[in-house]
């Protein structure tokens, strides 16, 4: 007796393959996906610096010399 071949399973029709890949797609789109919140974008503003506080720490040397080390 000759060995049985497998028969291969016939391609299912495109009809059931797009419908299949329909189903992935909503089952894709019901999971974390279709919840996404938009990020809230942080806006930073650069407060101006107060000079006059910067001026008065600047001494100058004459007023306070530094002392020579040995």
């Amino acid at each position: 007796m000759a060995p049985k071949t497998k028969k291969e399973a016939p391609a299912p029709p495109k009809a059931e393959v797009k419908g299949k890949a329909l189903k992935a797609k909503k089952a894709v789109l019901k999971g974390i996906h279709s919840h996404k919140k938009k990020k809230k974008k942080k806006i930073y503003i650069l407060m101006a610096q107060d000079t006059a506080s910067t001026k008065v720490a600047q001494i100058s040397s004459k007023e306070h010399p530094q002392e020579k080390q040995a």
